[in-house]
């Protein structure tokens, strides 16, 4: 299964989260394929706008807890991974065209900080929306 679907329609794209077992959470592979994603819309002269959005029951949680955990002893290995995660940050950031995100569900972590990359977002009344640095009472709103 890829873990980001990219599909065009007319003037827009649409650029899914493909990882619903994992309430769409990024691990290195999600995120350099995020990145390839933008870029393909950035060529496409015919794209207008972006939406942004997951498959399944969650919108984002941030960062793959479980990838992370798999590589927090090798130094590099999570070097890369953040910079990988800021590139593609960057990418949604410095996009041609306005972005949407379209959220439900979690929207957690590190990808409420992605959601200022967007020029829009609009949430279900389902969302919940926080970043868990600041606790689970005090950072998620609903």
């Amino acid at each position: 299964m890829k873990k980001i679907r990219l599909s065009k329609q007319g003037a827009v794209a649409t650029l899914t989260l493909n990882r619903p077992e994992a309430y769409n959470s990024l691990d290195y592979e999600t995120a350099e394929g995020f990145e390839k994603a933008l870029r393909e819309v950035e060529v496409d002269r015919r794209i207008k706008a972006l939406v942004v959005r997951g498959e399944g029951k969650s919108f984002c949680t941030g960062a793959d807890l479980k990838y992370f955990r798999s590589i927090q002893d090798d130094r590099s290995a999570v070097r890369n991974f953040v910079l990988q995660i800021n590139r593609a940050f960057d990418g949604l950031e410095n996009i041609c065209v306005p972005v949407i995100a379209a959220m439900h569900g979690h929207c957690l972590a590190g990808w409420c900080e992605l959601l200022q990359s967007c020029d829009l977002a609009l949430a279900s009344t389902e969302a919940i929306i926080g970043d868990l640095r600041f606790g689970a009472q005090g950072g998620a709103a609903r």
